[in-house]
């Protein structure tokens, strides 16, 4: 969630399991070149929590609490996060596998 709130896509790219990663890279394509909008266009989180519900060692539920809000010229949005996510340990490192 940092990584895509500072538009740092390969990182959140990174961060994806890979059979998750064509899925995700479509999902991710109005925001390449979003960089240079930056000033324009903005989104942070607020208050999150990040809570592990299970885990049997290989793959875990996470839960994601808190808010997130979006800026765009001028106008803001606030959207509650309230949200599990399945991670999965692949080569050795913890990354994002939602189905």
């Amino acid at each position: 969630m940092i990584a895509i709130g500072s538009f740092d896509i390969a990182a959140a790219e990174d961060l994806v399991c890979e059979a998750q990663q064509g899925r995700f890279e479509k999902s991710l394509e109005p925001f390449y070149g979003v960089t240079e909008l930056t000033e324009a266009f903005d989104f942070s989180f607020g208050d999150l929590t990040i809570e592990e519900r299970s885990s049997d060692g290989e793959t875990a539920i996470v839960h994601v609490a808190g808010s997130v809000t979006l800026s765009f010229l001028g106008q803001e949005e606030v959207q509650e996060v309230n949200e599990d996510h399945v991670v999965v340990k692949e080569n050795g490192r913890w990354v994002v596998c939602d189905p």
